[in-house]
């Protein structure tokens, strides 16, 4: 099946834009950066509620 122009099209920015984030990277780290400073910050939290359920859920019954 032949991909569409729009899908090569796609694939191309893509592919430009991965080129320019290694240059980025390049120029960081002959400026002397560091790799914590580059990968940046966490930025993935923690549903308070959906975990305070799962362990809920998953503690052992007590027997009464």
């Amino acid at each position: 099946m032949a991909r569409s122009k729009r899908d090569l099209k796609t694939q191309r920015t893509l592919q430009d834009v991965r080129h320019l984030r290694g240059l980025d990277r390049m120029a960081h780290f002959e400026a002397g950066g560091s790799l914590e400073d580059w990968r940046g910050r966490h930025q993935i939290y923690v549903d308070r509620r959906r975990e305070a359920n799962k362990r809920m859920c998953r503690r052992q019954a007590s027997e009464e």
